[in-house]
């Protein structure tokens, strides 16, 4: 005779971020540029999440999403201006 298994209590810590207020959060930073040019700690203060900036970090990173400074373009030498021009 075989027996179902018994639910088994969850361990581990519990997130300090709910995914309805993780939702939030994402909703927030994807309104406008100036909130997605925002780091971390600074998001967290805004909004009083009660995390640090890191946590934040490994939340978002866990849904897809990360931050990195935009790539600079080298400068554009003269010559090759010039003959962009003509």
């Amino acid at each position: 005779m075989q027996t179902t298994p018994q639910k088994k209590k969850k361990t581990g810590r519990l997130p300090k971020l709910t995914p309805e207020r993780l939702d939030e959060v994402i909703l927030w930073i994807q309104q406008s540029l100036e909130h997605r040019c925002l780091n971390y700690h600074n998001i967290c203060g805004i909004l009083d999440l009660g995390i640090c900036g890191e946590t934040l970090r490994l939340s978002l990173k866990a849904r897809g999403m990360t931050s990195h400074p935009a790539a600079q373009k080298p400068p554009i030498l003269t010559s090759y201006r010039s003959k962009r021009l003509n």
